[in-house]
């Protein structure tokens, strides 16, 4: 059943509407604006009926602070209130609220609004996940495309993002990471992982299919892929500020060749200062590298590349990652 929170103060309006939706949804109940926000952040909601009047803060207070949180901002909210002036509901129709239903509330009218609601927003999922589905497979056929240019067909792209969603379900489930990592930022990364060599259009095919060891002037020059490849990714989220996995591809482009130690590029960042996604990706891009042939080398078994990566510990990679790696290796080997 879909989850509808009810936010009321009164104890009578909250049982009778309670009562009307009850064997019909699963309703969670809070009598200010303070446990409304703690409960909505807590569990999936599918819709929000919330009083305009409640005693910490008014109803408008309140739907401005969820459109602010992005996992929150998409939930319809009707609100209640039994002050049933044009003016009262044009405000909250202004303020962004889905509907306007004025008290004492009628069963039929209630029921029928809800279902309005809830059934526009599985038509906006719906859509929104086609969209999505459509953009991923750009995405991977873009990537695809790059990778092609460089003589080096084996998916290579695609494994990484693979590899990163292992790699961050273990450090959710070991608990690293908490204030950053979350089950959005995860999609995203996902998703952008497939462009994070996408800087590579800007680079020489003398210098991407050069053989054997680059010059010191080619290697500077194939560095700046990381700087390019930002720069593109920021330019398209400019222009689609709603597609939050174009900026987190942009700072993984930029950043993937970081190192802990301070020691890599563009900018020589260290530890900490480099971004999480980026130095999850360090990560997930070598393994990939390390087990696919290339114009530098033939490719490595699993375990060589493996024990290779843990060498770094500390030095090219961040040792909270390189745990995690370590912890779902075979997992990993048995996906590529």
């Amino acid at each position: 059943m879909q989850q509808i929170l009810l936010v009321d103060d009164q104890s009578f309006s909250r049982m009778e509407i309670y009562e009307y939706l009850e064997g019909r949804h699963d309703v969670i109940m809070a009598e200010t604006g303070g446990q409304a926000l703690e409960k909505a952040l807590r569990q999936p909601l599918d819709l929000i009926l919330l009083e305009v009047k409640l005693p910490d803060m008014d109803g408008f207070e309140l739907l401005s602070r969820l459109r602010k949180i992005p996992a929150l901002s998409w939930i319809p909210v009707i609100f209640l209130t039994g002050c049933g002036d044009e003016e009262m509901e044009v405000m909250a129709l202004e303020s962004g609220a889905a509907d306007f239903i004025v008290k004492p509330v009628e069963e039929d009218v209630l029921l029928h609004r809800i279902g309005l609601h809830l059934q526009m927003t599985q038509y906006q999922r719906d859509i929104e996940h086609v969209l999505a589905s459509l953009e991923d497979n750009i995405i991977i056929s873009f990537a695809d495309l790059i990778e092609t240019r460089g003589k080096n067909i084996n998916n290579h792209d695609r494994k990484v993002g693979q590899i990163m969603q292992i790699i961050c379900r273990e450090l959710m489930d070991a608990g690293e990471f908490a204030g950053e990592l979350d089950e959005e930022r995860i999609r995203n990364m996902v998703r952008a992982a497939p462009l994070h060599d996408i800087g590579k259009i800007g680079i020489s095919d003398t210098i991407l299919l050069k053989p054997g060891k680059l010059s010191d002037e080619e290697f500077v020059a194939v560095k700046e892929h990381t700087a390019i490849g930002g720069r593109v990714l920021r330019r398209l989220y400019e222009h689609n500020r709603f597609q939050e996995h174009l900026l987190c591809a942009a700072v993984m482009a930029e950043n993937h060749h970081e190192r802990y130690d301070g020691r890599g590029y563009p900018h020589g960042l260290h530890g900490d200062d480099i971004p999480l996604s980026a130095r999850i990706m360090a990560v997930a891009n070598v393994y990939a590298s390390l087990i696919s042939d290339s114009v530098f080398r033939p490719a490595l078994s699993h375990d060589e590349a493996c024990a290779s990566i843990m060498a770094g510990r500390g030095t090219e990679f961040d040792p909270r990652v390189l745990d995690a790696f370590g912890h779902v290796i075979d997992e990993i080997k048995a996906l590529v």
